[in-house]
């Protein structure tokens, strides 16, 4: 998308996320974060990305407890010998 301007974005999603984290973590210890980082995505990723793009990706709130569990299942590789 030629009006992205890469730098700028990352700048924007960076300071977005890390000012939701904040707020999230002053006013209500996290909770909730999900959902907010949920509203930020579906806020700004419209702006910077295709709509088949946009149609892939998951921005559900319980995204992050979902990929968290996900790799919980995964065996450590720590002290592996490879």
């Amino acid at each position: 998308m030629p009006h992205v301007h890469p730098r700028w974005t990352a700048e924007l999603l960076v300071g977005s996320f890390s000012g939701i984290q904040v707020m999230s973590q002053v006013l209500c210890r996290r909770e909730g974060l999900g959902r907010r980082i949920s509203v930020l995505l579906h806020y700004l990723l419209p702006s910077i990305s295709t709509p088949a793009v946009l149609a892939t990706l998951d921005m559900a709130e319980d995204r992050g407890e979902r990929l968290l569990l996900s790799l919980e299942n995964i065996p450590s590789e720590a002290g592996s010998t490879r």
